[in-house]
């Protein structure tokens, strides 16, 4: 994951060393991100305190960690659109920014994103909640955490991506009640909690086990998603055989569950046999391979079924993850 970060950013940071979570924080940048300053090497070494901060942090700290100095990216001033032009990579980093209107950007939903002074809280926020350096966050199913799909709201995180794999999402197993509207409509909206923007929602499942067709999949995800964000949402649907997983990716975080994600019915109550929901920060690196490798797995699913069977994708084909 990459952090671009401005000048006065960093001070800010640096003058927060108070913080209990500072240290966290510090090793995360030295761990895990990719830094990108967006100021020059001689504005570094001109001033004493960023000087003597960036000694005692690059020590030890591999080349490839600390990518470059002298960056302007994203293009100011910033807009509440200024992520439209952002690649995968893009829209999965975090942006601490010295500009009036970061907070137009920021409000947006759409990535990551802080002024001067929320350094600290925008960082931390792929621990998860945890007030430690922590990637992780396992809640039992029915659990005291985890009752109903609103008490996930807190660890959504802006995006402008979703992909769900799952075999049996669109297929209903209760006669009760349509389980797709209370599981994966319900959590639809959760995750996109934060976010103000288009979103680009990628469904992959199996085509003999679907009780809902594209046209109606379209209709409830945009009227719900809307009601959320504000905007339509596009939509895609992949049928094919090849995929076991259950699973979800957004910019920020890989969602993993046992059999399904079906797990209420309109009762409240568990259908589920699944005991665990994980959520996965892609800011430790060995989570964002793993992420990689599954957008790897989706394409060669999208290149196999466009030479094969296209009429197994439809939709609008939109995606910062995956080539259509």
């Amino acid at each position: 994951m990459n952090l671009y970060i401005d000048k006065l950013n960093l001070i800010s940071l640096i003058d927060s060393r108070e913080n209990k979570l500072y240290t966290d924080v510090l090793k995360l940048l030295k761990k895990q991100l990719d830094i990108f300053f967006n100021f020059s090497k001689e504005e570094l070494k001109t001033d004493e305190k960023l000087m003597h901060w960036f000694m005692t942090f690059s020590d030890g700290v591999g080349e490839e960690t600390i990518n470059s100095f002298g960056n302007s990216f994203p293009d100011r001033p910033l807009k509440s659109n200024s992520h439209n032009d952002f690649d995968a990579k893009e829209t999965s980093s975090i942006y601490l920014m010295d500009d009036e209107k970061s907070h137009v950007f920021k409000d947006s939903g759409s990535v990551l994103t802080g002024g001067v002074g929320e350094e600290i809280e925008i960082i931390t926020r792929v621990f998860l909640r945890h007030d430690d350096y922590k990637f992780e966050k396992k809640f039992r199913i029915g659990g005291d955490e985890f009752g109903k799909w609103t008490d996930l709201n807190k660890f959504s995180l802006p995006m402008t991506e979703i992909i769900i794999v799952d075999p049996f999402i669109l297929s209903n197993k209760n006669t009760d009640t349509d389980t797709m509207d209370i599981n994966l409509i319900e959590f639809l909206k959760v995750l996109a909690i934060e976010s103000n923007v288009k979103i680009n929602l990628i469904l992959v499942t199996h085509p003999d086990k679907m009780d809902w067709d594209y046209a109606t999949l379209k209709t409830k995800v945009n009227h719900a998603l809307k009601s959320v964000t504000g905007k339509k949402t596009n939509i895609t649907l992949i049928r094919t055989k090849t995929e076991h997983d259950r699973s979800i990716l957004t910019n920020y975080c890989r969602i993993y569950s046992g059999d399904t994600f079906n797990f209420w019915n309109s009762s409240g109550k568990k259908i589920s046999k699944g005991r665990e929901i994980a959520y996965s920060s892609l800011a430790d690196i060995e989570n964002e391979k793993m992420a990689e490798g599954f957008i790897a797995d989706i394409q060669k699913t999208i290149i196999f079924l466009n030479k094969n069977n296209p009429d197994f994708i439809e939709g609008d084909k939109e995606s910062r993850f995956l080539v259509f």
